[in-house]
C-alpha cells in the first residue's frame, strides 16, 4: 500500500476554524493537495505506459487508463477536496491497475508467442498465393492489397497485429486471446485461398 500522506488532521482543523472558506484557506488546501495528488498520476501514467507497450488493448479513453496525465490528477485533486475520494481510493485505483497488467503481462506473452511463432509460416504461403494471383484470369493482374508480392508487407502485418484488431475491437489481453489470433490468421489465409480458387478462378488448378 502507498502512503501518499494526505493531511487529513491539519485540514480538519482548518475546516473547523474557516467553515466561510476564505482565498487564503482555499489555496492551502489545493496546494496541500498537490504532492500526493502528482504522486498519484505519476504513478498512474507509468502504469498505463506499461498497459501500451504490453498490448494489452486497453482503450486510452477509459477513465481507468486515459492517456491524459491531467486526468487522474484533477480526479484525485477533486476527490480529496469535496471529500469523496479517500487514500484508501487511490491505493485501490492502482492496485487495480496493478493487478489487471499482472493479468495482461502474463496473456501478452501467450499472444506474442504465438505471433512469433506463426507470423514465419503465415508470411510464406501469403507470398506464395501473392505470386500465384496475379496469373490468373479474375486478378486483372493486381498485386496489391492481400496479394501484395512484397513479402515485407506480410510480415509487418502480421508482426504488428494486437489483439484489438482480431474482429473484436473491445478485446484486451485480461483474456487469452492466443488462439484467436492463430485462427484469425488462418481465416485471413482461407479467405485467399477461396479467392484463388473461387468461381473466376476455378478453372485454375494452383496448389500452395
Amino acid at each position: 500500500m502507498r502512503n501518499f500522506g494526505l493531511p487529513v488532521v491539519c485540514l480538519v482543523s482548518f475546516l473547523g476554524l474557516f467553515q466561510s472558506g476564505s482565498a487564503a484557506f482555499k489555496s492551502i488546501t489545493i496546494s496541500s493537495f498537490d504532492v500526493p495528488c502528482n504522486e498519484y498520476a505519476e504513478e498512474t501514467m507509468k502504469q498505463v505506459s506499461s498497459g501500451a507497450s504490453y498490448g494489452c488493448g486497453f482503450s486510452p479513453t477509459d477513465y481507468g487508463w486515459n492517456s491524459e496525465r491531467s486526468i487522474h490528477f484533477n480526479w484525485c485533486v477533486s476527490g480529496l477536496k469535496d471529500g469523496s475520494v479517500h487514500e484508501a481510493d487511490l491505493n485501490s485505483s492502482l492496485t487495480d491497475r496493478d493487478t489487471k497488467l499482472t493479468q495482461c503481462q502474463a496473456n501478452a506473452d501467450k499472444y506474442h508467442t504465438m505471433r512469433t511463432n506463426l507470423c514465419p509460416t503465415f508470411t510464406e504461403r501469403s507470398t506464395r498465393m501473392a505470386k500465384i494471383y496475379p496469373l490468373l484470369e479474375c486478378s486483372g493482374g493486381d498485386t496489391g492489397g492481400a496479394f501484395n508480392l512484397d513479402s515485407s508487407v506480410h510480415s509487418n502485418w502480421c508482426s504488428n497485429l494486437d489483439v484489438a484488431q482480431l474482429g473484436h475491437p473491445e478485446w484486451t489481453l485480461l483474456d487469452d486471446h492466443s488462439e484467436d489470433l492463430k485462427a484469425f490468421l488462418q481465416a485471413d489465409l482461407d479467405a485467399k485461398a477461396a479467392t484463388i480458387y473461387g468461381s473466376q478462378c476455378s478453372s485454375m488448378n494452383h496448389h500452395f
